[in-house]
């Protein structure tokens, strides 16, 4: 029979534009030790969702793409499935984390010398506990301080207590943290084929409503994104506001700045303008060294 090990390196050798998913399936099958969390999402944590664009107000503007559109491999989704991604908060509070984390993943400012691009955040509040299997391994969130972030302390922490080592076990939950955290280059989507077949099995055969793995941006040490069931987002989130954003970017400085505009209150349908709107304009035209009038110009 074969070990965890064994497996890891078929995996490994696959040529991912080629392969069937159902082998893929077969092999992931058969992995014995791979270590994961069980929790529930409470109506404490906070999800932050985000897309490029401004000026949108509905729930239907800011939730999961319509299942017509989804043609290609996704991180935890495979052709013709649609989820609901997100990225959580610990709660209100520590907010700020998951939006740049968000946002980190979603800009295209990360490619280019300067510019500046339009981004919405969609803050939800859960209705009801999400049973959701959280992956993990022995090497995640080691390089940050995570005492900080209750979610991610309490997840390394119970980690660290419920494991003890295990050579195989944490070489297979390694092998899942990296497919589910590694850059994947526009146009390349077949490298999702593994973390998108495993979170096949966990959300629509184990029947879990929610998978979480490691941020990708960050290289999977802080941060925790997920992937939602869209028929639980339907029924478990509540759509609380949308943020409308525009970062900016210019050769002189290299860092991503923001400016919120605007944010629409989902709950009481009104927006709500930036009344101090040119004061931060100001105060990132001289972050990005350039004037206030050439913020339009990037």
């Amino acid at each position: 029979m074969q070990n965890d090990r064994d497996i890891i390196k078929k995996l490994e050798s696959i040529d991912l534009n080629d392969v069937n998913i159902e082998y893929i399936r077969a092999l992931l099958f058969q992995l014995k030790s791979v270590q994961s969390i069980k929790s529930e999402l409470s109506p404490e944590n906070i999800i932050i969702r985000c897309r490029r664009g401004r000026n949108y107000t509905s729930r239907k503007d800011m939730s999961y793409k319509p299942l017509c559109l989804c043609q290609s491999y996704q991180r935890a989704t495979l052709p013709n499935q649609t989820a609901f991604y997100g990225v959580l908060s610990d709660d209100v509070d520590h907010w700020e984390n998951a939006r740049a984390i968000g946002i980190s993943e979603c800009s295209a400012l990360s490619d280019v010398e300067s510019g500046r691009e339009y981004m919405s955040v969609s803050l939800w509040k859960i209705k009801e506990p999400i049973t959701t299997y959280c992956i993990v391994s022995s090497n995640s969130y080691l390089d940050v301080d995570v005492s900080g972030n209750r979610l991610l302390g309490d997840l390394r922490n119970f980690y660290t207590n419920k494991f003890p080592d295990n050579e195989d076990a944490s070489s297979a939950s390694d092998f899942i943290v990296r497919e589910f955290s590694k850059l994947v280059p526009e146009g390349h989507d077949c490298e999702y084929k593994i973390s998108a077949t495993w979170a096949d099995m966990i959300l629509n055969t184990v029947g879990f409503e929610a998978i979480a793995y490691p941020s990708v941006q960050l290289g999977g040490q802080a941060g925790l994104n997920f992937a939602l069931r869209p028929e639980v987002a339907d029924s478990k989130l509540i759509l609380d506001k949308i943020i409308s954003f525009c970062l900016y970017k210019s050769k002189k400085s290299k860092e991503i700045n923001e400016v919120w505009e605007s944010y629409f209150d989902c709950i009481n349908k009104c927006m709500v303008k930036n009344n101090n709107l040119l004061s931060d304009l100001k105060e990132v035209s001289y972050k990005l060294g350039v004037n206030a009038n050439e913020l339009q110009l990037l």
